[in-house]
């Protein structure tokens, strides 16, 4: 099994959810019980999945510039629904 580390510190594992709706907070505790830190992102504030994450931020997910900030994220897992991600392939390392 995999370490996982601990949330909100460097070592620690990091999921960005880019949707937040009722499946993104199912995923979201689940992967905080498996000790993630869950960052959710969706263009609506108060989506349900940001009710548990650690982390959350608003932004039009259509827009392919705003989308490289999770780029930044080390060993991130990116759970995508109906995003455009064209954004993601042009420059930067995977």
């Amino acid at each position: 099994m995999a370490s996982i580390g601990s949330v909100m510190t460097k070592v620690g594992r990091k999921a960005l959810l880019l949707g937040s709706g009722e499946l993104g907070k199912e995923v979201a505790i689940e992967l905080q019980r498996l000790g993630v830190e869950v960052v959710a992102c969706d263009k609506y504030p108060n989506a349900p999945a940001m009710q548990t994450a650690h982390r959350n931020y608003v932004f039009n997910m259509l827009d392919g510039t705003t989308l490289r900030f999770g780029q930044s994220f080390s060993k991130t897992k990116i759970a995508r629904s109906k995003v455009k991600t064209s954004g993601f392939s042009q420059g930067g390392s995977k």
